[in-house]
């Protein structure tokens, strides 16, 4: 598969990944090629993870990428003896990065015009009971569509530690993903559910708006003490997104249908 690509230039070196920017030859398409030490996930993580994990999340990012231009595209893969390499849309930054350059937070439109993107990519996970289980600014993408980078496409991408559950109810137990950005029921190891997407989503929210993430603690006497944006709509998505109890959380079709969408 490699030999398709010219390699224009590395962007990430090192024992677990190499990233590219590559061209397809004879054309001028521009895409990320990932080279993973698939020896080292399954050193570390066991076989049956890089199998039932890793493997199928790739499978989990083709479903969202499907007709739809809110999710980083995946063109091929292969799994290879040593390594799994993987060919991917180019993207300009994530999310982080466009924060960043902000001196406040975005304000309550810009959020809603970048979860009303992102929506597009979280109906087709809910539909096909996929769980993304590291969702962060750092792994969503922005795709500017002009010079002036006034109009841009968000991307959701990452979908390495995904799963595609069997049942509504199903219940998971894997910790995995971000500690800083992990539903309480997982950091506390108890069974959790897709719920810990919407955890994880009501932190996301918080620090575009704050340009921090919110002061809570996790433990026997959860804390929950959220600064508010001033905007009514906003306060009460992110209150009920950012309940410690996933039994007291919003659902997935309640956050769809929230008022701060309409």
């Amino acid at each position: 598969m490699k030999e398709k690509y010219d390699v224009l230039e590395t962007i990430e070196q090192g024992d677990y990944l190499n990233q590219y920017k590559v061209k397809l030859k004879n054309t001028d398409e521009l895409k990320i090629m990932k080279i993973i030490n698939k020896n080292m996930i399954i050193n570390t993580l066991g076989e049956d993870y890089y199998k039932n994990v890793f493997l199928k999340s790739f499978e989990n990012m083709e479903i969202c990428g499907k007709n739809n231009i809110n999710s980083v595209q995946l063109f091929e893969y292969s799994n290879a003896e040593n390594e799994f390499i993987c060919v991917m849309e180019l993207v300009d930054e994530d999310l982080g990065k466009f924060l960043g350059k902000r001196d406040q937070g975005l304000n309550p439109q810009e959020i809603l015009g970048i979860l009303k993107q992102l929506n597009n990519t979280f109906k087709i996970m809910v539909d096909n009971l996929i769980v993304h289980r590291d969702l962060k600014l750092e792994n969503i993408f922005i795709k500017y569509n002009n010079n002036e980078k006034s109009d841009y496409t968000i991307k959701l991408g990452y979908y390495e530690v995904s799963t595609r559950l069997n049942s509504l109810d199903q219940k998971m137990n894997l910790m995995i993903g971000t500690m800083g950005n992990m539903a309480p029921e997982m950091i506390l190891k108890k069974e959790y559910d897709r719920k810990c997407d919407l955890w994880s989503l009501g932190l996301l929210i918080y620090t575009l708006f704050f340009k921090e993430p919110p002061n809570i603690t996790v433990g026997a006497n959860f804390q929950q003490p959220l600064k508010t944006s001033g905007n009514e709509l906003l306060d009460d998505l992110l209150n009920k997104l950012l309940k410690s109890d996933p039994e007291n959380r919003i659902t997935w079709k309640q956050y769809f249908e929230h008022p701060f969408f309409k």
